[in-house]
């Protein structure tokens, strides 16, 4: 009979091992897959980083509204007839010219466009005004222009398209359609020869396409169908047709975009363009230099709680902090902040501004007020009807001096307001204190937004009746590193800079500007967006008409007016978030045709 063999030690302890080794792989692919688990190691591996690292990349991960949704892109895209590749229709669209608003507007309004009249599309370019004069807006009119990258990021556009619109087939140049010569002959059209109503918008006469009662795309369709047929009958059209869009008075905010499918379907459509990564670089750059400076409690990706309110520390991935987790960055240069800041400091209000909070959110002076002055040339020596500085600082200096003194007694409807994107918790700021006085006491930080220098003399100006108030002004030039501003001196133009300007001015604490300014009210408008005021009057909370933040045009008439008029009662825009100075029928234009 034959013995089963049998396993020495040496064998059975190799055997044992492994056992275990597998056992132990098995059970730390299990620990690891648990989402807490999973959040906490992310947290160890990242506070070995690089602080400000990690800061720009948690701001580069996301924006302040979130990830792009793209579902009301995808449902309008597929509402629409779109012509076929044989009887294909390719939208070219005149080059933009203009400031940061009116380019990005006017871009969003050829797409938008483009989709209405079912044609493909080649992604419009952009005229770079004069570097040797800023008033110069169409600097090279007779060039090509620049592309989109010039200013947004093509890629996240590009890839928004494909993902939620594929029936657009787009073009990144005309030049890539070389060998179609039935191109070279457009059909011109803007929406002047597409409109039967005009409004006088402060002396202009601009195309009202809005249809009261009736979605106005679908009549603006039928009328370019119209046209179509009449301009080139089928038996005379070569394949593939051109048209272009052309400039009408009043451009690029006479779509209707307040009416056009509702407020998400708004707000999303303005999301398609993203400012470009080096750009957004520099700005969180900027914000971090500001954070440590003041010991200000910024959230590089300002994370939302499904959209009410401010997510401690929010997490995310790119969608902008909608996630569970944390982020190491925040709390890092939180914990910096406030130790900067020292002991005694009152606790800052859990979302603060929101429904539910108001009371508590008054107690609050805002720790970071962002300005945007606009007195540079070209606002005021093109006629365009920008007040001038005596009445922009007593609008800004007027709102620092009744929000400081409403928060030191600690009351008033604009006082409350935290710092955009900042972190709520008690790790952001702790201590205990008076509130509204310690905050007067330790003084605020306005960031101003300017194309002026800092020795340029309204700057100056500012700057020193500012500190009456106990307010400290800074620009971007101060808050970035040396490196940073030579590029921003050697390597950007005029209005790339103001996209730096822009993307810090989304996350401050509270914002003001003019409302001569289409800047102004996307800044506004996207701020209000992101928080959840919305600006159509179904907003939360909010301190304007309905909640909403849009107010119409003030009965007060500055002209009209014999005494000091007071600047407080010239509000077009006012949220919890922002406020818009003076009375201009084009500020209703902006909201009623502004993708923000």
């Amino acid at each position: 009979m034959i013995k089963p063999k049998m396993l020495d030690s040496s064998r059975l302890f190799r055997i044992f091992k492994y056992l275990v080794l597998v056992l132990l792989v098995i059970s730390a692919v299990h620990y690891l897959d648990h989402p807490t688990t999973r959040e906490r190691y992310t947290q160890v591996l990242r506070s070995f980083k690089d602080e400000k690292r990690l800061f720009v990349a948690d701001y580069l991960a996301g924006e302040i509204d979130g990830s792009f949704d793209g579902r009301e892109l995808a449902r309008l895209c597929a509402s629409k007839a779109w012509h076929p590749e044989d009887k294909a229709l390719i939208l070219t669209c005149e080059p933009l010219t203009g400031g940061i608003a009116a380019v990005k507007n006017g871009i969003l309004h050829c797409i938008r466009f483009s989709i209405e009249i079912g044609a493909q599309l080649v992604l419009p370019r952009i005229i770079r005004r004069s570097p040797a004069d800023i008033a110069n807006i169409a600097g090279d009119l007779y060039a090509k222009g620049q592309p989109i990258d010039y200013m947004f990021s093509s890629e996240h556009l590009l890839t928004s398209l494909r993902d939620h619109c594929p029936q657009m087939r787009v073009h990144r140049s005309l030049d890539d359609l070389y060998d179609r010569p039935s191109l070279l002959k457009p059909l011109a059209v803007n929406l002047a020869m597409l409109a039967d109503q005009f409004t006088n918008v402060d002396g202009q006469m601009v195309p009202d396409v809005i249809v009261d009662g009736v979605d106005a795309g679908a009549g603006l369709r039928a009328r370019f169908d119209d046209l179509y047929a009449r301009e080139l009958p089928p038996e005379s059209r070569r394949y593939p047709v051109r048209v272009d869009l052309q400039h009408a008075q009043g451009a690029p905010f006479t779509w209707p975009a307040l009416g056009d499918g509702g407020e998400a379907a708004r707000r999303d459509f303005g999301r398609l363009l993203r400012v470009r990564e080096d750009l957004r670089v520099l700005a969180a750059s900027a914000l971090y230099n500001l954070a440590k400076r003041f010991g200000l409690p910024v959230d590089p990706r300002g994370g939302l709680a499904g959209g009410r309110g401010l997510q401690a520390h929010g997490g995310g991935g790119g969608g902008g902090g909608r996630g569970r987790g944390g982020t190491a960055a925040a709390a890092a240069a939180a914990a910096a902040a406030a130790a900067a800041a020292g002991a005694g400091r009152a606790a800052e209000t859990k979302h603060a501004g929101f429904a539910g909070d108001a009371a508590q959110a008054n107690t609050n002076t805002t720790r970071l007020v962002g300005v945007h002055l606009r007195t540079e040339m070209d606002a005021l020596g093109r006629g365009l009807g920008f007040p001038d500085y005596d009445t922009q600082a007593s609008y800004f200096l007027g709102y620092l001096e009744s929000s400081g003194a409403a928060a030191g007694a600690g009351a008033g409807a604009g006082a409350g307001h935290g710092v955009m994107g900042s972190s709520s918790s008690s790790s952001s700021s702790s201590g205990s204190g008076s509130g509204g006085s310690s905050r007067r006491r330790e003084g605020r930080v306005v960031y101003l937004a300017t194309g002026l220098l800092p020795g340029d003399d309204d700057v100056r100006r500012f700057r020193a009746q500012a500190a009456e108030l106990n307010a400290t002004v800074v620009t971007k030039r101060e808050v970035l590193g040396a490196g940073e501003v030579a590029v921003l001196n050697n390597h950007l133009t005029w209005d790339q800079r103001a996209l730096v300007d822009y993307e810090i001015l989304l996350r401050v604490g509270f914002y003001v500007g003019v409302v001569e300014s289409s800047f102004a009210w996307n800044v506004a408008m996207r701020r209000g967006n992101a928080r959840g005021s919305g600006g159509g009057g179904s907003g939360l909370g909010g301190v304007g008409k309905h909640g909403g933040g849009y107010l119409g045009l003030p009965e007060d008439k500055p002209w009209e007016s014999k005494m000091g008029l007071d600047s407080q009662k010239l509000i077009m825009w006012d949220d919890r978030y922002s406020r818009l100075y003076g009375r201009a029928g084009r500020g209703a234009v902006f909201f009623k045709g502004m993708w923000p």
